[in-house]
């Protein structure tokens, strides 16, 4: 399950099995979405902290667009030299997962970047093996 909140009332959570419920209440209680109401949703860009951190040898990183456009995430070293491009490519409004596999990656600090039109938002992960 995930849930994203945008302040301490609003805020969504998604099942494993593709439910989406909306809260305005902090939580108390949630109401489901229909199919109908999704498409409607108007949500920011966002890009979630990657779970686990610390990881080795991968972990997940979850983010949101709200409108369709072309879509990057790329890893840098502490250097800010690329060492992974996770996304390049167009996608549709909504909210993605991907999984970085760091297996070949020496311990440390790095930092993964989303950019999708004109936002852009950076958040630091650690490889420790």
């Amino acid at each position: 399950m995930a849930i994203y909140f945008l302040d301490t009332n609003t805020g969504w959570a998604a099942s494993d099995d593709g439910d989406l419920y909306f809260t305005t209440n902090g939580g108390v209680p949630v109401t489901s979405v229909s199919t109908t109401e999704r498409n409607k949703i108007h949500v920011s860009n966002y890009l979630l902290q990657n779970y686990p951190n610390p990881f080795n040898p991968s972990t997940t990183i979850n983010y949101n667009i709200p409108a369709e456009g072309h879509v990057e995430i790329s890893v840098f070293n502490i250097l800010g030299q690329k060492v992974r491009e996770l996304v390049n490519e167009f996608k549709h409004a909504g909210s993605f997962t991907v999984k970085f596999e760091a297996g070949d990656l020496s311990s440390g600090v790095y930092f993964y970047i989303l950019r999708t039109g004109g936002f852009v938002e950076t958040k630091k992960l650690i490889i420790q093996k």
